[in-house]
């Protein structure tokens, strides 16, 4: 009995952190500034669109994402079971060159990534794809109520022995910024991520207050190699 009230507890506590409302059919886009130093590397467009469709017989959040670099195009949908958060397919075509194909079933992902020379190479992984895992980390960070709770966790997926990949978030503070003339009061949020309880940091996120729309997100490289900030366009 006592088994049966903590799951009621845990899926209850698990089902109130998301708020649909922000997670409804919206667009975004962002300029993402990757720099080292003082130095501008490269810039890029990213367009991200997301839905709620029917999949494989799921309720999904479809999220669509379209890269656009100096060097061609990356297109990329997941799809994700949006009571669990778990993934179920993801489909790439990536520079225009090759096309990826990815289904996740039991914590494992699958799939084929298809070369323009025709090689046809076949996967099947216990760990998640990393762009899934960075595509659903700000999705969910955006769907989340800082406002009523400062911090949370996500387990996102058990890759069997690939171990567990999980983010968590730290309301740290507010402050008002400006972009494009417009002064954004905003919540700002420590990110960490871990895999297999091995901490690293994930950026500090700036979210309108309000709407949880994300504005900046700036990311340091690991051994001082650079940083990104994401800006998004309003």
């Amino acid at each position: 009995m006592k088994l049966i009230l903590l799951l009621i507890s845990i899926s209850i506590s698990f089902s109130t952190q998301i708020n649909p409302e922000r997670i409804r059919k919206s667009k975004s886009e962002y300029l993402i500034h990757t720099r080292r130093g003082e130095k501008l590397v490269y810039m890029t467009l990213l367009t991200r669109e997301i839905d709620h469709v029917r999949f494989n017989n799921r309720d999904c959040l479809r999220i669509v994402q379209i890269y656009e670099k100096t060097d061609g195009a990356d297109y990329d949908t997941c799809y994700v079971d949006i009571t669990t958060l778990k993934p179920v397919a993801y489909r790439a075509l990536v520079y225009g060159h090759q096309r990826e194909t990815f289904d996740f079933k039991n914590g494992r992902m699958s799939g084929r990534v298809f070369w323009p020379d025709s090689i046809d190479t076949q996967f099947d992984d216990p760990l998640p794809d990393a762009t899934y895992n960075s595509v659903m980390s700000l999705e969910i960070l955006q769907a989340l109520d800082f406002e009523s709770q400062s911090s949370y966790r996500f387990d996102m997926f058990n890759p069997g022995k690939g171990g567990i990949f999980a983010f968590e978030y730290q309301l740290t503070g507010e402050k008002t910024v400006e972009f494009n003339g417009v002064r954004i009061n905003c919540l700002i949020i420590d990110g960490k991520s871990f895999f297999n309880d091995k901490e690293r940091t994930a950026g500090t996120y700036y979210l309108e207050k309000g709407t949880g729309r994300l504005v900046k997100h700036i990311y340091p490289f690991p051994n001082n190699a650079g940083l990104y900030t994401k800006t998004r366009i309003l």
